[in-house]
Parts: C-alpha cells; sequence; structure tokens
C-alpha cells in the first residue's frame, strides 16, 4: 500500500535511502556518463563527489552534510567554489534531497588586454608559411575581420563572399564602385539574356521595359524611403522568364524562381535579399492586391513604365489606372488630359 501511495519517483527515493554510499556513487557514475560528454567534466565530477563520498563516512547524503563539505572549499576561487556546488547539487537532486543553491558571488571581470604588439604576431606564421601560400591574404583578411569586428570563429568559417560589404574590400572607393557595384553586375547578366533573342522587335520591347522599369523602380523607392539598390535590381529581373524562355505565361511566379537561380549562381547578394526581391517579383502581376511596401514599388514602377512608355493613350486595365491615379497624388503632378480619367 505505501509503495502505491509514494508512487515511481517515491519507491526510486526508498531503494537510494536504503543504498550504502558507494552503491550510491556506482549508479550516480552511470547518469554522469550519459550527462557529461567532455572527458575533462566527467573526470573532476567524479574526483569531487569520491571526495564527498569520504566526507560523508557512513552517514546518509544530506544537504546539511553537502553544505559542511564545500565549506571547506570556501577558501578557494569563487568560480571553482560554484562548479563545485554545482557537481553536489546534481547528485543531492538525483537523490532526491535537493539543496538550496549555494549564494556564491562570482566576481564579473573584463577579458584581459591584449596589447597591439601581441596581436601583430597572429599575422607572422600567416604572411611567412611556405606552403598554401594562395590563402595568405585570405587568412589575413579573416583574423583582421576577427579582431576589429569581435565575430566568432564559428561566424567567420561560416562567412559568404556577400556578407562581407564592400568598403572592407578594393582599395579606393572608385575601384570598389566599379568592381562591387551589384546593379552593373545584374545588368551584363540580363544584356547577355536579351541578346540572344532573335526577334528585333521583342528584343527592342525587352530592353525598354527592363530598364525602365528599374529606373521607375529607383523614383519610386527613393520617394518612400525604401532599398533603392534591390528595388533597380528587382526592376531589372521581374520579366526575366518572359525574355528568356519567349513564355508569358505564369511569368511573375516562374520568373520568380528564375531570377532566384540567377543571384544565386551570381552571388552577389544574401539570402535574405534574394527573398525580397524575388518575393516582389512573385506578386508583381497581382496589380489588384496590395502586398508588402517593398512589393508595391515594384508593382507601381511596372505600371509607371507602361504608363509613360505612351502617357496619351488611354489605360484601359483598371488596376493599373488606379495606381497610376494614386502615384499622380504621390508624385503632386496635375495633367490636364483625361487619360486617367
Amino acid at each position: 500500500m505505501l509503495e502505491v501511495l509514494l508512487g515511481p519517483e517515491g519507491r526510486r527515493r526508498l531503494i537510494l535511502r536504503n543504498l550504502p554510499n558507494a552503491e550510491l556513487a556506482r549508479l550516480y557514475d552511470s547518469e554522469l556518463v550519459l550527462k557529461l560528454h567532455k572527458p575533462k567534466n566527467l573526470r573532476d565530477t567524479r574526483t569531487v563527489l569520491s571526495h564527498f563520498m569520504s566526507h560523508l563516512g557512513a552517514y546518509p547524503p544530506s544537504p546539511e552534510l553537502a553544505r559542511s563539505f564545500l565549506a571547506q572549499y570556501a577558501n578557494r576561487k569563487p568560480r571553482t567554489l560554484y562548479r563545485y556546488a554545482q557537481m553536489i547539487k546534481g547528485f543531492m537532486k538525483w537523490y532526491g534531497e535537493p539543496m538550496a543553491d549555494p549564494k556564491v558571488k562570482i566576481p564579473k571581470t573584463l577579458p584581459p588586454y591584449t596589447e597591439d604588439s601581441e596581436i601583430g604576431k597572429l599575422f607572422e606564421p600567416i604572411e611567412s608559411k611556405q606552403t598554401h601560400k594562395k590563402s595568405i591574404v585570405r587568412d589575413s583578411l579573416l583574423v583582421a575581420l576577427g579582431l576589429k569586428s569581435g565575430m566568432r570563429r564559428s561566424e567567420l568559417a561560416n562567412l559568404e563572399t556577400q556578407d562581407v560589404h564592400a568598403d572592407f574590400l578594393g582599395t579606393t572607393k572608385e575601384e570598389r564602385e566599379m568592381d562591387m557595384n551589384r546593379i552593373e553586375i545584374l545588368r551584363n547578366y540580363i544584356d547577355e539574356v536579351l541578346l540572344n533573342m532573335t526577334d528585333v522587335v521583342e528584343r527592342r520591347c525587352a530592353y525598354v521595359h527592363p530598364y525602365g522599369v528599374a529606373q521607375s523602380c529607383a523614383l519610386i523607392a527613393l520617394k518612400r524611403g525604401e532599398n533603392v539598390e534591390l528595388a533597380v535590381m528587382a526592376g531589372m529581373l521581374h520579366d526575366i522568364y518572359s525574355y528568356a524562355r519567349m513564355d508569358t505565361s505564369d511569368h511573375a511566379h516562374k520568373g520568380a524562381t528564375l531570377a532566384r537561380e540567377i543571384l544565386e549562381e551570381l552571388q552577389i547578394t544574401s539570402k535574405v535579399e534574394i527573398g525580397i526581391i524575388c518575393d516582389a517579383i512573385y506578386s508583381h502581376s497581382d496589380k489588384e492586391l496590395t502586398h508588402s511596401a517593398f512589393d508595391e514599388v515594384l508593382k507601381d514602377a511596372d505600371t509607371l513604365q507602361y504608363w509613360l512608355y505612351n502617357p496619351l493613350v488611354e489605360l484601359l486595365n483598371q488596376p493599373r489606372k488606379e495606381r497610376c491615379t494614386r502615384m499622380m497624388v504621390e508624385f503632386d503632378i496635375t495633367r490636364d488630359t483625361n487619360v486617367l480619367e
């Protein structure tokens, strides 16, 4: 009847109470092996628990005896005493006699200051190594980045090219702008796609429209405080599927997939930026719907270029007409013509 009232946990505690300390240590050691994976931690914990068992003698473990054991190490450094306390606390909890957390004040210390001369020694073995010389510049840059930014080693190891800001590369501002202008890199890629179009008329339209939309994206993004660079890139890519495949069916959704493949191939944008650009492309045909502020930049730019190609022709598409009307108000433009009326 007593065992039923105690329950599984109560029965376990009752069994432990009747075991000698040597048997308790043996059973708890199995728990430690499963819990502690670092050999040093396991070794240190076993040593402390062995001393604790010697301290107990023939007496069963209790919170009072645990505290008296820890009191022997009161002259140790606070961090050492805290570690010992956590080891004993874990055992007492397993035993079923949890003890209160000892109030050990661990002083907050600043990391040791490293002189510049010592930091310089990090670069000496890199710059003087006799093998893998092609990686000297890379390794030096990684060490410099870690020192200047405070990044962890794991963060440095997972660093990708597009994660490094252009200001960290190149030698002069003009060279960086020439070498790292992502818009020009993307335009060069798209130009290659357009040059492969055999239909002259389609090719002319393919140049006029994406370049016009990209410029409209820049204007609208500047007005609304959105990311101008990403907006221009979205404008250049928004109809890429139609031009690359000569197929306009579901071109927004298919174009978002193709744009992602292109950006991943070029490696000029981060994963987050790719998501922003491709989300806008995916929804740009849904002119009657409202999406994110960035998505709306592309939809409005697409509409604006379509209208400005010949602003004297009446817009028959109602969603396009409504967008143009709103943009006229946004940019404080008045017209005498009734094209938008």
